[in-house]
């Protein structure tokens, strides 16, 4: 489809303004989406606004022949489609990411089905955290004393990678990773985990094990 002039980036297609041969060619995952008038999905990377569109302007030489756009996030990237091997007629379910700083493709998704339709939140598979020294691991509930802005205050462990539900802001997908702490003044810190050692930094210290109930942090939850 050609977005007529003026149309807002992020705007949702109506199926008068994609060509009817464009839109029967969408895989039937991504047709039904946009027929109950979605305009967004997630993944791990970014939130993606649908906008289904022939391929235009430099990027034209960057993606292969016959591709279609579906979508944007706003900052140059996209997720484009490919004609099906063997049925050039259809476009293949699977996803691919044109990422613009770097003029870099990338597959996002095998099959588009998993991210507009993603199953729920589970926690990841992965080892677990240690606090420093790597002999302590990290756990929901966990009280600990944390150093923020060169004080030491006590907190309660919020979130902990492969034992809370993901939370794409806290787990990004290229490996790094975050265990969320609520301090006792209410503010929630984020320390990074080492990808190396899978352990927190020496400012955060265990106290004991706690199983008061925690206010964990949800899979839906975004920070500024």
């Amino acid at each position: 489809m050609l977005v007529p002039k003026g149309s807002p980036n992020a705007a949702m297609p109506s199926k008068k303004d994609i060509e009817p041969q464009t839109l029967a060619a969408l895989p039937e995952s991504l047709k039904a989406f946009m027929s109950l008038g979605k305009t967004e999905f997630e993944t791990d990377e970014d939130i993606w606004s649908v906008k289904v569109e022939k391929v235009q302007g430099f990027i034209e030489k960057e993606l292969p022949a016959n591709s279609i756009i579906i979508a944007n996030n706003g900052y140059g990237d996209r997720l484009f489609l490919v004609p099906k091997t063997g049925s050039p007629d259809h476009f293949d379910s699977k996803v691919y990411v044109f990422w613009h700083d770097e003029l870099r493709i990338a597959v996002i998704a095998d099959d588009i089905d998993t991210i507009l339709n993603p199953p729920p939140p589970t926690p990841t598979q992965r080892g677990p955290v240690f606090y420093h020294g790597g002999q302590t691991t990290v756990e929901l509930g966990d009280e600990v004393i944390a150093r923020w802005f060169f004080i030491r205050r006590a907190g309660r462990i919020v979130y902990v990678p492969g034992k809370s539900r993901k939370n794409r802001e806290m787990e990004h997908h290229g490996g790094m990773c975050w265990v969320g702490i609520k301090l006792e003044t209410g503010v929630r810190i984020i320390p990074v985990v080492d990808p190396k050692t899978s352990c927190l930094k020496k400012s955060i210290s265990f106290v004991k094990r706690s199983s008061e109930p925690v206010d964990e942090i949800k899979p839906d939850e975004r920070f500024d």
